[in-house]
């Protein structure tokens, strides 16, 4: 379990401040990932209160403290990568933003097991036919699965819409689909409509989130969780891209023959025509 510890004499902390201290040890692992308002609404005490807690226990700012539990959880391999980067002098500021690119995807690695990995699998291949909802920046990753998914001859939606489009689409689910989330940051009020719809009948739902409150599977939910960094971080898609990759590589593996002989079709075409097109 990782672990970070705090120096300071739990005597000479208030009741609150204590309150917080065990909030922050049964919650190691998300505390670097929550934004001060949402502890605060989950302990019901001030971000004020948060805030001078950050303070008495040594760090200039709430974000500060989370920066250094987040080092602390780190997984061994990014701190002998980090330990690497430091001697190499690879840590330039130029170089800050694909270092922590590694990170997030270290982490993301580190919350993957193979069970919702083939999970994942059997519920795709198995749909009638295959509902992708994304909105925003995640259009752009959900794009890239459509793409790669459309290889297999697989019936696929890609739904972007919103207001009454979005409720034609989801009155044309049935229990035989399957839906697939993006939901990242402030999960996006279309998003939850269509996971909350989604639940009420039964359809199976693939979600990839990026907040670890977000990320718990539950009854008829298979969840990714990818990391994509701190709330106010910059977030890139790195994490994203590489975990599609990983499941459509995985699929491939798993794909009954008459789908493997649809890629055998695309590639005989694609030869064909090549000096037509060139590919």
């Amino acid at each position: 379990m990782p672990t970070h510890t705090f120096t300071i004499p739990k005597d000479s902390l208030t009741k609150s401040q204590l309150v917080i201290l065990e909030y922050i040890y049964s919650n190691i692992e998300t505390i670097p990932f929550l934004t001060i308002t949402e502890i605060s609404n989950e302990l019901g005490i001030s971000d004020a209160t948060i805030t001078r807690f950050s303070k008495k226990v040594g760090y200039p700012s709430f974000k500060e403290m989370k920066m250094a539990i987040l080092s602390d959880i780190q997984v061994s391999p990014a701190k002998k990568l980090q330990n690497s980067f430091e001697e190499s002098d690879l840590n330039a500021k130029d170089n800050l933003l694909i270092f922590k690119e590694i990170q997030h995807l270290i982490e993301t690695v580190s919350h993957l097991d193979m069970q919702t990995l083939n999970q994942a699998i059997h519920l795709l291949l198995k749909a009638k036919k295959i509902y992708v909802f994304a909105k925003g920046a995640a259009k752009s990753p959900a794009d890239l699965l459509v793409f790669r998914l459309n290889r297999f001859d697989l019936d696929i939606q890609f739904v972007t819409a919103s207001g009454s489009e979005l409720f034609e689409k989801l009155n044309n689910l049935s229990q035989e689909d399957a839906i697939v989330l993006f939901g990242f940051g402030s999960v996006p009020r279309e998003i939850k409509l269509v996971e909350d719809y989604g639940k009420k009948i039964k359809v199976p739902i693939l979600s990839f989130a990026d907040r670890h409150y977000n990320s718990t599977s539950e009854e008829g939910i298979t969840t990714f969780f990818v990391a994509r960094g701190l709330p106010d971080d910059y977030h890139s898609m790195t994490s994203v891209v590489a975990l599609i990759d990983t499941l459509i590589v995985e699929m491939a593996k798993q794909m009954p023959e008459e789908r493997k002989q649809h890629l055998e079709n695309l590639f005989s075409l694609k030869e064909s025509y090549k000096h037509n097109v060139p590919r």
